[in-house]
Order: structure tokens, then C-alpha cells, then sequence
């Protein structure tokens, strides 16, 4: 637009200086003179134009950046000016909504994590007079049975407000987290150790793959471990029976990776980012015990940490990769 406005205005002004030179001197001068001042005050017009649409454009690349406190100022007089105004309140809208929704969502994680920390004292109650019922030949003969499943189902519940006290915590931002320098591999072993007894009974073979030398990151040890202690929980209720599961610990360049696949025993029909949201279950028919937690807690708490957790599906292969930058060491190389 600007080259055609200057090739159009060039060409006026020398038809004009032709037009006024063929006529007698000082009539010629003043229209030589005038089409120079016409040029000039077009050209300041057009180049006032010119910075308030770059103003404009300007001010929509920073409102789909994110910056919503971003203002357009300075804007032309007429349609700019206008659109500068109606870019500014669809940001102070945008922002309003954002506080709105972030204050509705600190008050969800409140409102869990109170009703959470009120429901332990009376599980507890719960929990042990029915760990002594159990222990006692109640009659009927079926008394027995109905405190045994007021015990489990009296620890599920208090596993459920835990988990929902532990994300709540994580991500409100209020969880404490103390990172120090942690081995990658000793970490995979103790928490295979720990689920030993409930790998043998889901008949699943481990292909563990680390290196020999440690991969060394800067994490809270306690979060990582649980964070393992959900992954591997997840393979033993949802990995089919009798088959293998592959856990890699790698570095590769300047990551730690850890890499954990196996074979679901149904099918996965969801989205692999959504199943890391709360309550999001991959088993529809929500046949286990699970809550739909502990991928969001072992997300959260990756992220916490500084590493990333990510979740792939392809057919009935399910696979969860979290990285963290290595720590203290200059990276050897893949394994």
C-alpha cells in the first residue's frame, strides 16, 4: 500500500511540475511547491496509518501471548483508535475471567484439602474399631465378614482423602519441596523392591535397563518415590496378567529419562493428556480400586520437582516418560 501511495503521489507531483513549467515561471513554481506540500502532508497521514495498524497488530501478538495487562496506546484518531479500545477490553475481560477462575480453583483446593484433613480423624476411628472387630469371633458367623469389609473399605476411603489431600496441597502450590541430589536407579530399585509381593501376584516380569554409573537429578526424594510408587502401582491393577514391563533409565544429552511400557488388560479409549487430569480413569468401566489420582499426583509432583511426565498410547501399549535434567554431571552418552 505505501509503495503504491509513493509511486502514485510521484507520479501526480511530476505531471503537475510538467503542467506548471509549460505555463510561465511563477505559476509553475507554486504548483511545483504545492504538490510537494500535498506529497508531504500524505505522507505523514499515510505513515501515522501505518504505525497504528503495526500498533494494533502489535497488540493482538501479545494478547494471544498471554499479556493481558497489555494496553494499545497512541492509536489514530477514527477506526484504530476504536479497535485499540475493544483490544484493550477483551484483555481487562480475559484478565477478570483468569483471576476469577484462579481464585474459584484456590478455593476448590481449599475446600478439598479442609474437608480431607477433617475426614482423618473419624476414618481413623473407623479403621481401628473395625481392625479389632476383625480380630474378635463376632456372631452371627457373618458378622465377621461385615467388619472385615468396613476395614477395606474404611482404608480405601482414607487412601481417597489422602490422595485428594496430597494434589490439592501440590497444586495450589502449597506443598513443601525439599530437593536434594537423588540416583535415578537407586530410586527404580527400591521402589520395585516395595511392590515385589504385588508384581509375583500379577504374575508380571520386570526388563529393567539402567546403567551402571548412577543418573544423578535434583529432586525431593519423597515426591519421586511416590511418583515410582503410582507408576508401578498402575502396572500391577491395569498391566494384563502374565505379560512383561519394560522400565528403562537412561540419560540421554543432558536429560535423565525414565521410561516405563507395558500391555493394558482393556482398552484404551481416552486421551493420553487428559489421563493425567484428576479423576480421569483409563479403566471406563472402573472395575479396580483406583481413584483416577495417580497419574495427576505423579504429574504434579514431577512438575513440582522441575522434571516432565509424559503419557503415550499406542494400541494397548501404555507409556509414561519422565525426564530431568541431570545434575552435577556432564551427560556420557545414551544407554
Amino acid at each position: 500500500m505505501a509503495l503504491i501511495f509513493f509511486g502514485y503521489t510521484a507520479v501526480l507531483a511530476i505531471l503537475a511540475m510538467i503542467f506548471g513549467f509549460s505555463m510561465d515561471y511563477g505559476d509553475g513554481a507554486l504548483a511545483f511547491v504545492l504538490g510537494v506540500v500535498w506529497f508531504g502532508v500524505a505522507a505523514v497521514f499515510l505513515v501515522n496509518r501505518v504505525a497504528g495498524f503495526d500498533k494494533i497488530v502489535e497488540g493482538l501478538k501479545r494478547l494471544r501471548a498471554g499479556e493481558l495487562s497489555y494496553k494499545v496506546t497512541d492509536a489514530p484518531a477514527g477506526v484504530f483508535a476504536a479497535m485499540a479500545d475493544d483490544i484493550n477490553s477483551v484483555g481487562d475481560g480475559l484478565q477478570a475471567a483468569l483471576q476469577n477462575e484462579i481464585k474459584a480453583e484456590r478455593m476448590k483446593s481449599e475446600l478439598i484439602t479442609n474437608v480431607s484433613h477433617d475426614l482423618k480423624t473419624p476414618l481413623t476411628s473407623i479403621i481401628n474399631y473395625s481392625d479389632l472387630l476383625c480380630k474378635e469371633h463376632l456372631s452371627p458367623e457373618e458378622a465377621n465378614d461385615y467388619a472385615k469389609i468396613i476395614y477395606q473399605k474404611s482404608n480405601r476411603l482414607k487412601n481417597l482423602t489422602s490422595d485428594l489431600f496430597d494434589i490439592s496441597k501440590v497444586q495450589s502450590g502449597a506443598e513443601t519441596i525439599a530437593s536434594e541430589k537423588l540416583d535415578v536407579c537407586t530410586l527404580v530399585r527400591q521402589a520395585l523392591a516395595e511392590q515385589e509381593h504385588a508384581i509375583a501376584d500379577g504374575a508380571l516380569v520386570m526388563k529393567v535397563t539402567m546403567p551402571e554409573c548412577e543418573v544423578p537429578v535434583l529432586a525431593d526424594g519423597k515426591k519421586l518415590s511416590r511418583v515410582l510408587e503410582n507408576l508401578l502401582g498402575n502396572c500391577v491393577k491395569y498391566a494384563m496378567h502374565g505379560t512383561r514391563v519394560f522400565i528403562t533409565v537412561a540419560q540421554r544429552e543432558r536429560d535423565a529419562l525414565i521410561e516405563i511400557k507395558n500391555i493394558a488388560n482393556y482398552a484404551m479409549e481416552f486421551d493420553s493428556e487428559e489421563i493425567t487430569e484428576r479423576f480421569v480413569r483409563g479403566d471406563a468401566a472402573r472395575t479396580t480400586e483406583g481413584s483416577g489420582l495417580g497419574l495427576a499426583i505423579a504429574k504434579s509432583y514431577v512438575t513440582a520437582c522441575g522434571g516432565s511426565l509424559k503419557v503415550d498410547v499406542d494400541g494397548d501399549l501404555f507409556k509414561v516418560t519422565i525426564t530431568f535434567p541431570l545434575y552435577g554431571i556432564e551427560p556420557v552418552g545414551n544407554t
